[in-house]
């Protein structure tokens, strides 16, 4: 743990002021006096401590080390209650930065082996109400999108296929929806959409990139072809309609074209969707010329690839951290914007200011991906599990080969 995060050393000044004035030029830590009078003079300001004959006296009559949680550093945390036949029974608790991804309204949250589901989140006086569902048969999985923004670069290495990075990032979390999955079957029942207000985590983080170098090899080594999807007998009239929609036009090079000489492209893809059917609704169609499409299905089984990375990175990484899996947060992008704009990875702290937790990460970066490796390697599924690169067909195939040649060339490359 850093316990130089600010909103560490906060509390933890304030605990020390309660128990012992501070001087003028007192340390705390490993803190130089200038630093530690900044510190200082903020908890003047709010009037928690007072300046007497050069030294700061606690004022207040609060007890700080009372108002310091063990669970969270990010604020209070939220408050969980169970609600049945107008009785309220506190169950507990849980920090503010995973409320809206296991908590929000709709979802199946289980406590002591128990399922329970989400009837009220107040975010405002922090609280959330839970009913007993002891018949329920299925499980939620909440959908997010994050937003990661490099916000400081502190210090990068590199070789000609990929490049490392550290600093400070900013992370944008967003519970758009959840899905509903079955416990037997994983059958995915359907989803629901919400309504709630984006998360803004500022923290440490690290980035891995990966060269076009480094892409076009493993295009060039043909990895990642596609099964035949069968898309139904309404498929043709579908592409029809959509053709027609947008005038034969691709919508990205915005060149004309008949429609023979055109594609009809899924944004998000079919193995995504419980059904065809709904994988075909027309906000997820675009008409695109052979080229763009080309890039675009491109694009996709790279973005397929950086998944199951991050999958086995998050499952990998805790082992040499010492740490939670909930602990470190990992989102792929297919540009993350530095000097280069290129795809990769951003992995973070998730607390705000940072805990250590991704320098280390960044610091292990070779062993770890060695890691990775062999537990890819010695995996006996074809393309994919929850055991190395997560389930196969999670973003249209599997992801398995992919990670593998891109971890052999990451490796074996000579950074001298």
């Amino acid at each position: 743990m850093n316990p130089n995060n600010p909103f560490i050393l906060f509390n933890h000044i304030q605990s020390a002021a309660f128990e012992l004035p501070f001087a003028k030029r007192d340390l705390f830590g490993d803190l130089s006096t200038s630093e530690l009078s900044n510190y200082l003079e903020i908890l003047e300001q709010i009037k928690k401590i007072m300046l007497d004959d050069g030294k700061y006296y606690w004022v207040s009559s609060a007890y700080p080390a009372s108002e310091i949680s063990l669970r969270s550093i990010g604020g209070s945390p939220t408050q969980i209650y169970s609600v049945k036949n107008s009785s309220r029974n506190h169950l507990g608790e849980v920090d503010r930065s995973s409320v809206k991804k296991f908590l929000h309204p709709g979802a199946i949250y289980m406590h002591m082996g128990l399922p329970y589901h989400v009837d009220r989140l107040d975010l405002v006086d922090n609280y959330v109400e839970l009913s007993p569902d002891k018949n329920s048969f299925f499980y939620t999985k909440p959908q997010i999108d994050i937003d990661a923004k490099i916000i400081q670069i502190d210090k990068v290495n590199g070789c000609e296929n990929w490049r490392l990075g550290f600093g400070d990032v900013k992370i944008t979390e967003h519970v758009t929806g959840f899905r509903k999955v079955t416990w037997e079957t994983m059958i995915e029942l359907g989803r629901e959409e919400l309504d709630l207000e984006p998360d803004v985590l500022e923290t440490r983080g690290g980035w891995m990139q990966f060269t076009e170098r480094l892409i076009d090899q493993m295009n060039d080594n043909n990895l990642w072809s596609l099964s035949a999807i069968d898309y139904g007998r309404d498929w043709k009239s579908i592409r029809k309609k959509v053709i027609l929609r947008d005038s034969y036009t691709c919508q990205l090079c915005a060149v004309r074209k008949d429609s023979g000489a055109l594609h009809v492209h899924h944004k998000t893809p079919v193995r995504q969707f419980p059904s065809p059917k709904e994988a075909h609704s027309p906000e997820n169609l675009i008409t695109l010329c052979q080229n763009c499409h080309r890039i675009a299905e491109r694009n996709l089984h790279i973005g397929g690839t950086l998944s199951g990375l991050g999958f086995s990175l998050l499952n990998i990484a805790p082992l040499f951290v010492k740490c939670d899996q909930s602990d470190i947060g990992i989102t792929s992008d297919m540009k993350i914007e530095t000097s280069i704009n290129l795809p990769g990875l951003i992995f973070y702290d998730q607390f705000p200011g940072g805990l250590g937790l991704s320098e280390i990460i960044y610091n292990s970066m070779p062993e770890i991906l060695s890691a990775i490796l062999d537990q890819i390697n010695s995996c006996p599924c074809s393309d994919g599990c929850p055991s190395c690169v997560g389930p196969g067909g999670e973003n249209g195939f599997g992801a398995k080969k992919g990670v593998k040649k891109l971890l052999e060339n990451v490796l074996n490359e000579n950074c001298g």
